[in-house]
């Protein structure tokens, strides 16, 4: 269990307030609480059941942090998978995730029955947006709330994990569908790199790896009912927890 709870060690750095990654610190939210300004597209006063994260400006003087209220699909569903988001806390997560998902649908900036990786999505006038956005990063498309079959694979995962067994299951359905096309290759399953949120078309490297192991994987967390590999280590966390609290 030694590599186990050195890799529970990593995650859980990751997301403690004091834990610097590079130029980012990551932060958990104060408590669980739904925002009714939450599926406004611009709205910054997003839902506090999700881990956010800060990142770090420096200049001459002092060191300040400034905190982005962006969804991370990835971020959070490694905190599930990992135990370190409480069982309670990821199921008011999930339903969280899938109310904002119908909101991106009915505005039209979702054509897929799975999250984007990041959202709301950064648009022209907000303050993070940069001029290389125009051209590689624009709303809905690669880093900027792009649809990643590696990323839903493991938030297929964290749902299985959560115990909403039957939604994974629909999702599973869903990132079936989402791997078939490809953008060039003609081939059965394209296994793109990542897809364009608005209309579900794949824009990025056919045949990824990636995607093709996270959907197995997937596959086989809905399957088996069980998280390999995570299991150990949320167990992991658990005896963590129980050993500090003695």
């Amino acid at each position: 269990m030694t590599g186990v709870s050195s890799a529970y060690h990593s995650l859980l750095g990751i997301f403690r307030s004091d834990s610097a990654v590079g130029t980012f610190t990551f932060k958990r939210t104060g408590g669980i609480a739904y925002s009714k300004n939450s599926r406004s597209p611009d709205s910054q006063n997003l839902n506090s059941s999700y881990y956010v994260y800060m990142t770090d400006t420096e200049d001459q003087h002092r060191t300040s942090q400034t905190r982005n209220e962006r969804f991370d699909l990835l971020g959070n569903s490694l905190a599930v998978l990992s135990g370190i988001a409480p069982h309670t806390r990821a199921r008011d997560l999930v339903a969280w995730v899938e109310a904002e998902c119908v909101s991106l649908r009915e505005r039209e900036d979702l054509a897929v029955d799975l999250p984007p990786n990041l959202f709301p999505y950064i648009r022209p006038d907000d303050p993070d947006w940069m001029p290389r956005y125009e051209r590689y990063n624009q709303p809905g498309e690669y880093h900027n709330g792009g649809i990643w079959p590696f990323v839903c694979g493991f938030y297929v995962a964290a749902l299985v994990a959560a115990g909403r067994q039957q939604l994974a299951e629909k999702k599973l359905l869903a990132l079936a569908t989402l791997v078939k096309p490809s953008r060039v290759a003609d081939v059965e399953f394209g296994f793109n790199e990542w897809i364009r949120a608005q209309d579900g078309t794949p824009q990025g490297q056919d045949w990824q790896t990636w995607s093709a192991a996270m959907y197995l994987y997937a596959f086989e967390c809905v399957r088996s009912k069980r998280t390999p590999f995570f299991e150990d280590v949320r167990r992991a966390a658990l005896g963590i927890a129980q050993g500090d609290a003695q």
